[in-house]
């Protein structure tokens, strides 16, 4: 309500909005049907900071992308405010940009942080509004971000109690029988307090269930340790982080996930024209069959990135200005990727790529690799 407030009402102007809390990732859904049904007016850009990675080309470059400006690529924030304020001169909508995991402008200088906050105040008719989302409130975050501009309006998002989050799911989602939704949520609650991601086990678990066998006692135990599975994969049931990742940090997931799951003779692939499939022992291919993720070395992944750059020429244009061990330490830093080997081993670590096969694959269908399959060993 308050977000609606503020964002459809000429009178009231907020350069700066901060929500924190788990539960403040649902704001991305909550954005996206304001912005179609309530705000017809408004363009909203979502920013992932922890793809950014001090990078400051890397954050003009999402924020240009996304309100689709002139100029894609914009060196300073100079050239930034201009294109901005440009575009609300010729289009008359209200910019909102959405910083995801805010807590990662920590590595920027507090100079260069109270430039880029002070945009929004420079922007025209006051028609900009940065809204940070972080698990952190804004008095946590490092000295240097808290102090470099004024103080944002903040809303922190408790976590619900697990008779809140039952009440919520019995009136969103009628058609779910309490037993059923009592017994899953009191399995969840000791392995994951986000109620949006609770929410979307559910839903999902209850739409492939046996409607007539889900009542007995083997059933309602089945369906409830199909949950298992999904637990592990929570961050693909959050409604954000995968589709928000820059083409270059997908661009160096795939890689990750065929260094972590095919033989290392197998990546000779890459260097034959017919990328055809290589035969491999029995033994390995058992193995691979498996689906279990192997530790890889970082020199691993640079060159199958590089590969498939030469492979998907137009990946080149996305992914060669920004540095890739960057991007390692921000799908690290998303749980996408495990570190392995010691912290202290900063020049070539040792990665394990836990993300799910679906989740890769789209995102290999975003950045152009229709079949992800014939990279791989099985």
């Amino acid at each position: 309500r308050f977000l609606k407030k503020a964002f459809t009402n000429p009178h009231s102007y907020a350069p700066h909005i901060h929500l924190s809390g788990t539960p403040a990732c649902g704001i991305l859904e909550t954005l996206k049907i304001m912005e179609k049904r309530d705000v017809p007016e408004a363009r909203i850009c979502f920013v992932n900071c922890l793809s950014i990675e001090g990078c400051a080309k890397s954050l003009f470059s999402q924020i240009s992308l996304g309100f689709y400006l002139k100029r894609t690529k914009n060196d300073n924030i100079d050239s930034l405010q201009l294109d901005l304020n440009q575009l609300c001169e010729d289009k008359n909508e209200r910019l909102i940009a959405v910083l995801l995991d805010a807590q990662a402008l920590n590595c920027f200088t507090s100079s260069f942080l109270k430039a880029f906050f002070d945009i929004s105040r420079k922007t025209r008719n006051g028609r900009f509004t940065f809204v940070t989302v972080s698990h952190l409130p804004w008095l946590h975050f490092q000295r240097e971000v808290n102090s470099c501009a004024a103080e944002p309006v903040s809303l922190i998002f408790q976590v619900p109690s697990q008779d809140e989050i039952i009440e919520k799911m019995k009136e969103n989602e009628e058609e779910i029988p309490q037993k059923f939704l009592r017994n899953c949520i009191d399995h969840l609650i000791p392995t994951s307090n986000n109620p949006n991601v609770i929410k979307n086990m559910i839903s999902e678990t209850w739409s492939m269930a046996n409607k007539e066998e889900w009542n007995s006692a083997s059933g309602l135990k089945k369906y409830v340790g199909d949950l298992d599975g999904k637990v592990g994969a929570e961050n693909d049931w959050l409604d954000s982080s995968s589709s928000l990742m820059s083409a270059a940090s997908k661009l160096v997931l795939v890689s990750s996930y065929c260094a972590s799951h095919n033989h290392p003779a197998s990546d000779k692939r890459y260097l034959i024209k017919t990328h055809n499939k290589e035969k491999v022992r029995a033994n390995e291919k058992r193995n691979e069959a498996t689906g279990t993720p192997k530790m890889f070395d970082l020199e691993r992944l640079l060159f199958i990135r590089e590969a498939l750059m030469q492979l998907y020429h137009h990946l080149k244009n996305e992914s060669i200005e920004i540095e890739p061990k960057l991007l390692v330490n921000s799908l690290v830093s998303m749980n996408r990727l495990i570190l392995v080997s010691s912290k202290d081993n900063l020049d070539w670590p040792k990665l394990k790529c836990v993300t799910p096969f679906e989740t890769v694959r789209q995102l290999a269908q975003d950045i152009g690799i229709k079949d992800i399959n014939i990279h791989l060993e099985y």
